[in-house]
């Protein structure tokens, strides 16, 4: 019983080492998707010249699952 939960152990550790390994490589990898699409966005809608920024805001925190409520709160001051 203890071998296999050691190897059970050794098992989740690899898998969180690669994870981890692997993080920066998927950021980056996330912000060139998302850079192409926004590439994508402004030739389908003639803009290349005219958009500078284009800011994507989400309403949930990203660790947590939570409403963002400071982060609502300006968005209704906008609305």
């Amino acid at each position: 019983m203890i071998i296999m939960l050691n190897f059970m152990i050794s098992i989740v550790q690899a898998s969180y080492s690669n994870v981890m390994n692997r993080k920066n490589q998927l950021m980056f990898t996330y912000k060139s998707d998302l850079n192409q699409e926004v590439a994508i966005f402004k030739d389908v809608f003639g803009a290349a010249n005219d958009i500078d920024i284009i800011t994507i805001l989400t309403l949930k925190n990203a660790n947590s699952g939570h409403t963002n409520l400071e982060m609502k709160g300006i968005l209704d001051a906008i609305k």
